[in-house]
């Protein structure tokens, strides 16, 4: 990122056909993450939606429940920002300034969660925990956790800190394209194809050229005109 050494597992809106989640985007809780190769899960106000990268669309869309994520169905509510870690573990931050530690590879919650979102285990993220509305792993060795105050901490996944000298404003300077949709982030999700999108609050979203450092040209976009998941039962997303 330019002077710096997104999701929530995604944020959608549903087309005309299927509104069944528009009337609460923009108070919902919502993640967004690459979950295994060729899935992401997209959290929405406690429902999940299981996303083919490959295919382009939805696998299954229904409530987040102990059945397909062991332990985490009581938190399902809770959930605002999701990462995956590239350890094997998927980490889902909740609104109460907590976190849930999950193992990929076992399919299961661990044990002794929630814990605290403190410095002591999120080194310079104590004082941010009740701020964080998306987390987007930008597969360079960093995530970069967005607030909901327009400001932005980048931090180091191997060193496991925050980079000292942040937050920063998450402005077109640093995030070139963003112009003044950096307090709107809702949603980060790192598409495993060179580009990333975040969603905003306000119902539009915006695709990141990842090795370029900067948005697309012509975005943001209307999410309902381009993300089209149909219903539960037939789900035909396109994203441009």
């Amino acid at each position: 990122m330019q002077n710096r050494l997104p999701v929530k597992t995604l944020l959608v809106v549903i087309a005309a056909t299927s509104t069944w989640l528009v009337p609460r985007m923009a108070d919902a809780q919502d993640s967004a993450l690459h979950w295994k190769p060729n899935t992401s899960y997209l959290f929405l106000d406690g429902e999940l939606i299981d996303y083919d990268n490959r295919a382009d669309k939805a696998r299954s869309i229904s409530p987040v429940s102990d059945q397909q994520l062991p332990g985490v169905g009581r938190y399902a509510s809770k959930i605002t920002a999701a990462l995956n870690f590239d350890n094997g573990f998927a980490y889902l931050f909740l609104n109460d300034a907590t976190y849930l530690k999950y193992d990929l590879n076992a399919n299961r919650l661990l044990d002794g969660y929630p814990r605290q979102t403190n410095d002591q285990l999120w080194p310079g993220l104590g004082a941010h925990a009740r701020k964080i509305s998306a987390v987007l792993n930008f597969g360079n060795g960093f995530a970069y956790f967005f607030l909901n105050d327009a400001t932005y901490i980048k931090y180091d996944i191997k060193g496991d800190r925050a980079i000292e000298g942040y937050p920063r404003p998450t402005s077109n300077r640093n995030w070139p394209g963003l112009a003044n949709n950096g307090g709107k982030i809702a949603a980060a999700l790192n598409y495993d194809n060179g580009y990333a999108y975040l969603f905003l609050s306000d119902g539009n979203y915006i695709k990141y050229d990842l090795k370029a450092d900067k948005s697309l040209a012509g975005y943001p976009l209307n999410t309902a005109q381009n993300w089209d998941w149909g219903s539960r039962n037939t789900p035909s997303p396109t994203t441009t």
